[in-house]
C-alpha cells in the first residue's frame, strides 16, 4: 500500500472518535457564545424606572446621529474645500493643451480675464465728475 492510502485508512478509522469530540466540543462553544448573547434585560418594575431607560436609549440614540451627521458634514466640506481649491489651481495654472493643431498658440492657454470691470468703471466716471466740477469751480472763482 502507498502512503497516501495509508494516511488516509488511518484518518478514516480514528476519524470517527475524533470527530465526534469536534462536534461536542462545536456544540459547548454555540451553546457558550448563546449565552453570552442573551441580554439580561428584564423590565423594571416601577413606572419611572422604564420611563428613565427608554429616556437614556433616547438620549444615547439622538447622540450617536448627532456626531455621525457632523461627521458627514465635516468631510463634505472637506472635499468641496479639495474640488475648489484644484479647479483653481487648473483654472490659474498656464498649461499645455493636448490637441491636433501643430501652431505653438494652441498649445498655451492664457489666464482668463475680465473684459469690462463696473467697480474701475464707476470710479472712472466718478473722478471725471469730480473733474469737472473743479473746472466749473475754478473759472467761478477766477471771474469773481
Amino acid at each position: 500500500m502507498s502512503a497516501k492510502l495509508l494516511k488516509r485508512l488511518l484518518q478514516d478509522t480514528s476519524g470517527e472518535d475524533q470527530s465526534e469530540a469536534v462536534l461536542k466540543e462545536a456544540q459547548a462553544k454555540r451553546k457558550k457564545a448563546d449565552k453570552r448573547r442573551k441580554l439580561d434585560f428584564s423590565p423594571p418594575a416601577d413606572q419611572d424606572l422604564a420611563l428613565k431607560h427608554q429616556i437614556e436609549g433616547m438620549l444615547f440614540l439622538d447622540h450617536k446621529m448627532a456626531s455621525n451627521s457632523s461627521k458627514v458634514e465635516k468631510t463634505l466640506k472637506r472635499i468641496t474645500r479639495e474640488q475648489t481649491k484644484e479647479s483653481r489651481i487648473r483654472k490659474d495654472s498656464v498649461g499645455m493643451v493636448v490637441g491636433n493643431s501643430r501652431d505653438a498658440s494652441s498649445k498655451t492657454r492664457l489666464k482668463k480675464e475680465p473684459t469690462f470691470n463696473k467697480k474701475a468703471y464707476k470710479e472712472q466716471k466718478e473722478s471725471k465728475k469730480l473733474r469737472k466740477i473743479a473746472l466749473l469751480l475754478k473759472k467761478n472763482s477766477s471771474k469773481s
